[in-house]
């Protein structure tokens, strides 16, 4: 008896009638092998037939790069992946804090050190709101202001910008 036919006698056996041998294999969800502030490595495995007809299965593993895409977590002592969300706390703020940048903005943007920064290395940032510009082609939308009837708007087909006067 070659190989082949032993090979055969093996296979068929776990294979249903009328499914190929690469329907019994289930194709997994890619997996992190690894994990860095601004990288990470992926890895999935999925069925293919050869060109024998056999069953096999098919490793691709690929690097994903984009900044702050991880941040350690020190209660659980590992990297997890960013989360670019904000959450309202208790006392109104909104807290942005599953990500390498921590941020907190108060509910009052109009206040004086409304936005608090802190970086991975610990250093913290306050700032405030002077006034809203962006770009959208056409420009259409509203706005609100930190300060009710201070507001100046200078629009054109393509940038909108809204700032406090004095």
């Amino acid at each position: 008896m070659n190989f082949r036919a032993l090979a055969s006698l093996v296979v068929l056996p776990t294979v249903g009638i009328g499914q190929s041998p690469t329907a019994r294999l289930a194709a997994a969800p890619p997996t992190i092998l690894e994990s860095g502030p601004d990288t990470l490595l992926w890895q999935s495995v999925s069925p293919a037939t050869d060109t024998d007809g056999r069953a096999v299965l098919v490793t691709n593993t690929w690097e994903e790069l984009a900044t702050g895409l991880t941040y350690f977590d020190d209660a659980r002592q590992a990297r997890i992946p960013t989360v670019e969300a904000f959450e309202v706390s208790a006392d109104g703020r909104a807290l942005a804090l599953r990500g390498p940048h921590r941020v907190a903005a108060a509910p009052n943007l109009h206040s004086w050190g409304a936005v608090e920064v802190q970086t991975p290395e610990g250093q913290t940032f306050r700032s405030h709101l002077l006034g809203i510009a962006y770009t959208d082609p056409p420009v259409a939308g509203a706005f609100s202001s930190p300060n009710p009837g201070t507001v100046s708007e200078r629009s054109s087909a393509r940038t909108g910008w809204f700032g406090r006067t004095r």
